[in-house]
């Protein structure tokens, strides 16, 4: 598999706000079929000043579900464990397309990686947004029935994987 769906949560929404949550799957896009998959909760550790906090975005997740809370608290890498792993994640020898909500989720990413002083694993022609793919093949998320926990970042690359599949048949068969 080549694809990879990538999803963050966050205590802001700014392009340097603190990452509390990583999710990754491989997928196939054809089939929806997921592969191998990473999750690393986060905890900034010595770096918690490089980071933002925004109390709108604390408000909002004491307003999630109680299972997308606890998904945020169970055993945290530190940030910098954190990225590391996700580079070896990534680490093929085959290119890797990482899609994401590309506007949200990569700058934030990048920043981390470059505040942390850690090479990315990702390349600027290897990332693919996951709103213009849907756009494209005109489908809206809205109207799939919702699977695992929303705002785990983990099911929701299955979830946003599961749907991009959808895309990617729609637009090379004509329907999905």
């Amino acid at each position: 598999m080549k694809d990879v769906m990538l999803d963050l949560e966050t205590f802001g929404t700014r392009y340097n706000a603190m990452i509390i949550s990583i999710g990754a799957c491989y997928f196939d896009r054809m089939t929806g079929e997921v592969g191998e998959t990473f999750f690393r909760n986060v905890q900034p550790g010595e770096h918690e000043n490089k980071f933002t906090t925004d109390y709108s975005t604390i408000r909002w997740w004491l307003e999630q579900s109680e299972e997308a809370r606890a998904a945020i608290c169970n055993g945290a890498a530190y940030i910098e464990d954190a990225l590391q792993d996700l580079c070896k994640f990534l680490d093929t020898t085959d290119r890797v397309l990482v899609w994401s909500h590309a506007t949200f989720d990569m700058p934030i990413l990048m920043n981390a990686f470059e505040t942390l002083d850690i090479l990315p694993p990702i390349g600027f022609r290897d990332m693919r947004d996951l709103r213009t793919l849907m756009d494209l093949a005109n489908l809206d998320k809205m109207k799939r029935e919702r699977f695992g926990v929303h705002h785990n970042a983990l099911d929701d690359a299955k979830f946003q994987a599961s749907y991009a599949s959808d895309a990617f048949v729609k637009l090379n068969h004509g329907t999905a």
